[in-house]
């Protein structure tokens, strides 16, 4: 009894065999690995130790900004009193249908804008933590939809979104009026310094609705404000409008469009309007 525990003893503590194995990573070229003999009898196999570094990192470092990202959506949503429209939960990129060239396009540059966020978002906190001094423009790029009313602009500007949150990385949606009406508010008073700062900070905001509102002079502070303060912080914004772009200069003035411009890559609607009822009869109606 007392040599079968020592036997199992000894086989426990034992160090198992290993070897050491020469292969070659695609990345990081020859590299040399010790390899160690299972109790299955197979050999373990072999990891390149700079790309294990790299992916540890990438997975710490993805977990931070993911919690960040998470804290500030939620903060954006309680500093403002809003939630996310009844309607968002029905688009996605798979129903979006496209009619046109141009539509097939518009929906192919969302989803690679969408898809690739992580990836955009890593590359900036790389830089940053690296106070590289272009650190800003790995992903300040946003979007800028404009055209025809009901061809599917706000569509994807949710999609974008649901793809966001899926990454753990949820981005914020308000339109141009409701924002502007939750930040004049003398009810629901919000600290309107802190909330502008909550806006320039969130993942990815979506600003809709632009050009339904008075465009007074403080809106148009507060729309710069907003446009310019995501910029420093390299933090991309969506911008819908049915607007041209000499409609939102009038509304808004050059500067603030020009900035617009330079932070944003344009895609154009010019379908139809899906918005409009297929024609019923009185009795499928009523």
């Amino acid at each position: 009894m007392t040599t079968d525990i020592t036997t199992k003893l000894k086989t426990a503590c034992a160090i198992p065999a290993s070897k050491e194995v020469t292969f070659e990573c695609q990345i990081h070229g020859v590299q040399t690995y010790t390899t160690y003999l299972r109790r299955d009898g197979s050999w373990a196999e072999p990891y390149c130790p700079e790309c294990r570094r790299i992916e540890k990192e990438r997975a710490e470092l993805l977990a931070e900004m993911q919690a960040d990202a998470k804290e500030r959506a939620v903060g954006l949503t309680r500093a403002l009193h809003c939630e996310r429209p009844l309607d968002f939960d029905v688009p996605c990129f798979s129903n979006y249908q496209p009619e046109t060239q141009e539509e097939e396009r518009n929906l192919s540059i969302c989803r690679r804008f969408a898809e690739r966020f992580t990836e955009r978002e890593l590359e900036r906190e790389r830089a940053h933590n690296a106070q590289e001094p272009d650190w800003r423009s790995k992903n300040f790029m946003g979007l800028l939809l404009f055209g025809n009313y009901g061809t599917g602009k706000t569509h994807l500007a949710y999609s974008i979104l649901k793809e966001l949150d899926r990454q753990g990385l949820p981005g914020f949606y308000i339109t141009i009026p409701d924002l502007f009406d939750r930040i004049s508010d003398r009810v629901n008073r919000i600290d309107v310094a802190d909330t502008l700062g909550k806006l320039c900070m969130v993942s990815c905001l979506v600003l809709d609705e632009i050009g339904v509102q008075s465009g007074d002079a403080d809106e148009k502070k507060r729309l710069y404000q907003i446009i310019d303060g995501r910029i420093k912080n390299g933090r991309p914004t969506i911008l819908v409008t049915n607007l041209d772009r000499s409609e939102l200069v009038n509304l808004l003035t050059e500067r603030v469009v020009s900035r617009v411009i330079q932070s944003s890559y344009k895609l154009f609607f010019t379908g139809r309007c899906r918005r409009e009822p297929t024609r019923r009869s009185a009795e499928e109606v009523f």
